[in-house]
């Protein structure tokens, strides 16, 4: 404690020694410099000194207005600062809110899709439906791509791409047959179909090409 004490007592006295030097470098070592100032505003005359002393309260003024404005600019910047914080936590509050909004979403997107695609397999998949409907399928060709990089399912997922023929087959049961792959629940979409007219007959056609992409697990 009395280490303390003496600290503090060292401090203090370097305060004070430093307020006298100070002293001194304005008012001079024995207040010459304030004595010739007293002296040279007493030789004046009356006018004169009213002169300066308008002179000085105008200074005071000036720099107390000057730093009254100073001081409200620089409140109004800091409340300015404050309420652009306020609104980017705000801010920051929703999109934490719609991220976990889309992290849900996305979570079970991706549960729905690996539960979906765990054990399926395009090609049997697509004869069966065939088999139902009682049309006949050909050329089954699958190719298996990855997911561009951007694509947060990249990681865990590949696209499958595959197309086939279907001959002699109606309008009607075409659409049938369509509709029931896109609606299985297995991600299957059909992105691309060309027909071509049977020669001689206007009821079938000749399915030429479909195409369609699936996802698949890696």
């Amino acid at each position: 404690m009395s280490e303390i004490q003496a600290l503090l007592e060292q401090l203090r006295g370097q305060i004070q020694q430093l307020i006298v030097d100070l002293k001194a470098q304005i008012f001079g070592e024995n207040n010459e410099r304030l004595d010739f100032l007293v002296d040279s505003f007493y030789k004046l005359s009356a006018p004169q000194r009213t002169g300066v002393l308008a002179g000085i309260f105008a200074g005071i003024g000036v720099f107390m207005t000057l730093f009254t404005i100073f001081y409200f600019v620089q409140i109004n910047s800091l409340r300015n600062e404050l309420s652009k914080s306020f609104e980017a936590i705000h801010e920051l509050r929703e999109l934490k809110t719609e991220y976990a909004r889309i992290d849900a979403t996305y979570s079970r997107l991706e549960r729905d899709l690996s539960s979906a695609t765990s054990e399926f397999r395009v090609k049997p998949f697509l004869e069966k439906i065939a088999n139902e409907q009682g049309v006949l399928i050909e050329g089954i060709n699958e190719q298996r791509l990855d997911l561009p990089s951007d694509n947060p399912l990249n990681s865990n997922f590949q696209e499958t791409r595959v197309d086939w023929r279907l001959s002699n087959i109606s309008i009607p049961k075409l659409l049938t047959f369509l509709v029931e792959v896109e609606k299985s629940g297995n991600y299957v979409r059909i992105y691309d179909l060309t027909i071509k007219g049977r020669f001689g007959n206007r009821l079938y056609f000749d399915a030429t090409t479909i195409k369609a992409h699936a996802y698949s697990r890696k």
